[in-house]
């Protein structure tokens, strides 16, 4: 039996990370997202697309807990490269729109984004959401975002209220400054 034939007979075998990884996304994403233009229903069907092809639907859909998932490194593997697809087809001024958002409004932003996908059946679990939250943070929230990692039982909520108590404090100390 070749190795295609059987990765399809077992209902627990995944993509493999590395081909995966060797999409080139703007092959297959003909189009970047973008604030100003209509492109947000062609990006989200070519999305929708290239996970059903892909077999990565258990990855944005939540039928999947990624936070059991942390310790399978393919897996991890393959949330990551789907974060780089997002941010790599969304356009330059959406991804630096981020840095120059409150932390209420880019987490309001953000949840909007994940809810929309939702909508459309491509379910952002809690763990990309995490992870596209931290990896989106402007370099004045490092310190930051390396402390989220250390929240007992982490959740969007939990990651949004340290974020704005740690807005708050950056604030106070320019204040002082």
């Amino acid at each position: 039996m070749s190795p295609s034939a059987s990765s399809y007979s077992n209902p627990f075998a995944g993509p493999d990370p590395a081909d995966i990884r060797d999409i080139n996304i703007h092959d297959r994403v003909l189009v970047i997202l973008d604030a100003t233009d209509a492109t947000y229903f062609a990006w989200k069907t070519y999305f929708s697309l290239l996970f059903r092809e892909n077999n990565l639907v258990d990855h944005v859909d939540g039928s999947v807990d990624s936070r059991a998932m942390v310790g399978d490194s393919e897996w991890t593997a393959i949330d990551a490269t789907l974060i780089r697809w997002f941010f790599t087809t969304i356009s330059k001024d959406l991804f630096h729109t981020v840095d120059d958002q409150s932390i209420d409004d880019y987490c309001r932003r953000l949840k909007t984004l994940a809810d929309e996908l939702r909508d459309i059946g491509a379910k952002v679990d809690d763990d990309l959401l995490l992870s596209t939250l931290t990896a989106c943070l402007n370099e004045d929230f490092g310190n930051a975002s390396s402390n989220l990692s250390l929240i007992p039982e982490p959740s969007f909520p939990k990651f949004v209220a340290y974020l704005r108590l740690e807005e708050r404090r950056m604030k106070g100390v320019k204040k002082c400054v």
